[in-house]
């Protein structure tokens, strides 16, 4: 793999958080403005929400985009999903049908489904495995960015101009985003397509690889005993300490705070402390997290740094694990981030359905957690007995192990 030289590392990062940022505030702001935004469309919140239903089914579009993807080049596919995301914000802004609405958001979860598994794909391309860990990690930025910038600016044009004025914007900064993803370096990708074309069914050809599914499933898993307890510890912190929408508001910044530390921790030591250990590390103290915050239920101010730690510690994970997996079949690195993208929405799905109704039955989040921390060490399970050790190339693992930037 060649190198990167850190000024053109520094454009891609930049051009890379810069369309993300927009990207990722389309999916964050809209939990806090829903209500707005259903009332602009002329029905219920709950109708409202299907929205976001609809939005997350649509990842499943990266299983289709991920192949294409490694034949046509991940900068195209960055490309391709940015024109899908300008799409979808244009039709919300310019037009409030909810059908038509409908339409926007499955381009929107499509580009996302699209965007994201491209742009790590691109940069593992271009970035040394033993370096990977602060590039990715830079650009998972993107994702506490979206909700520190876009949630407040979203505010503020709603408030001056109207509910369809952010998706105005976040259509017009999708022009430069194309403009600045089309010039981006490409010279690394013709290997990657020469390859794919001899593939006469990549999808099989893929799947088929050694410990791609258990990788999957390990990550499933993983987003599975995740979203099974983040759903339900709002209802619980206005059960037991009286919050209203306000103060749980309030909580939303430590979220977003811990987030964001998590991925500078990506940034600082998964690389020096190795991408293996640090998924295992994860996993092993999100588990933790998911078990003690229940037990801190004796005072707010315990409660939101056991947030706080359990956050920084699932964000260290989820990235660190992307990172992980990106060089586990170099040659279709596309379709390999898509799929985790697909199966880790897939496990996310399940938790929010299965999350509420234990909820319902036991309204614990004790129960909650403890049944999210299995899930956490049958995840550990999975990796332990059909990934770990040997998810990379030898080649690669052993650039790893000499460290620093050779």
């Amino acid at each position: 793999m060649e190198k990167t030289d850190k000024s053109h590392l520094g454009r891609m990062l930049a051009v890379i958080l810069f369309s993300r940022i927009n990207i990722v505030s389309a999916f964050r702001t809209t939990y806090p403005f829903l209500p707005i935004i259903s009332r602009g469309l002329g029905v219920s919140f709950q109708t409202g929400s299907l929205l976001v239903t609809v939005r997350s089914l649509a990842g499943l579009f990266g299983l289709v985009a991920g192949p294409v993807g490694d034949k046509i080049g991940y900068r195209w596919t960055m490309v391709l999903g940015l024109v899908l995301f300008g799409f979808g914000v244009a039709l919300v802004g310019w037009f409030p049908v909810f059908w038509i609405a409908v339409v926007a958001f499955t381009l929107i979860g499509m580009a996302k489904a699209t965007y994201d598994p491209a742009m790590r794909a691109y940069l593992s391309t271009h970035v040394p495995y033993n370096r990977r860990g602060r590039a990715i990690g830079g650009a998972e930025l993107s994702w506490s960015g979206g909700w520190f910038v876009g949630a407040p600016v979203c505010g503020y044009l709603i408030g001056r101009f109207g509910w369809q004025s952010p998706w105005l914007v976040m259509a017009a900064l999708v022009i430069p985003s194309v403009g600045a993803t089309f010039f981006l370096p490409s010279s690394f990708e013709a290997a990657t397509k020469a390859g794919q074309r001899e593939v006469s069914n990549p999808l099989v050809s893929f799947l088929s690889t050694p410990r791609v599914l258990p990788a999957l499933l390990m990550s499933l898993v993983i987003c599975f005993a995740s979203e099974h307890f983040f759903v339900v510890y709002g209802a619980w912190m206005e059960h037991v300490f009286g919050l209203g929408p306000m103060a749980l508001g309030t909580v939303s910044i430590v979220v977003g705070i811990s987030e964001l530390t998590g991925e500078l921790g990506v940034v600082v030591f998964t690389d020096p402390f190795g991408k293996e250990r640090s998924v295992i590390f994860g996993i092993l103290l999100t588990a933790l997290f998911f078990v003690v915050v229940p037990l801190l239920e004796f005072h707010l101010r315990f409660t939101l740094v056991g947030l706080g730690l359990l956050f920084v510690s699932f964000e260290f994970l989820i990235v660190s694990n992307t990172v992980w997996l990106s060089e586990l079949v170099p040659d279709r690195r596309n379709t390999m981030m898509a799929s985790l993208f697909a199966t880790s929405e897939v496990g996310r799905a399940i938790g929010a359905f299965v999350g509420p109704r234990l909820w319902g039955a036991t309204e614990s989040l004790l129960v909650q957690g403890i049944v999210s921390a299995m899930g956490m060490i049958a995840a550990l399970l999975i990796g332990k007995f059909m990934v770990f050790e040997e998810a990379v190339p030898s080649s690669a693992r052993c650039s790893e192990s000499d460290g620093g930037d050779r």
